[in-house]
């Protein structure tokens, strides 16, 4: 199977990427990564598919992580949005 740039899977190893830079403090790396693995999300499943959800709950765990509450809230309410949808 083949895997590029814009394959979930990619998606999958940009998030764990992410999760590294922001541990290792590299902020503003992870924020880019885990962008380019939302974008890669929505554009393979949709605006509304839980793993959308996922990627918008770690950008906003990176958000709250810099006091950035405005920019992390609207994220979380989206992602809990999509995730209640799911569940109906």
């Amino acid at each position: 199977r083949q895997v590029g740039p814009d394959h979930p899977d990619t998606a999958t190893c940009l998030n764990n990427l992410a999760w590294f830079d922001r541990n290792q403090g590299n902020l503003t790396e992870a924020e880019a990564l885990i962008n380019r693995g939302l974008s890669i999300r929505e554009k393979s499943f949709g605006k509304e598919h839980p793993a959308v959800a996922r990627n918008l709950a770690n950008l906003a765990e990176l958000f709250a992580r810099q006091e950035r509450w405005s920019e992390a809230e609207p994220l979380l309410r989206r992602a809990v949005a999509i995730d209640t949808a799911a569940l109906d």
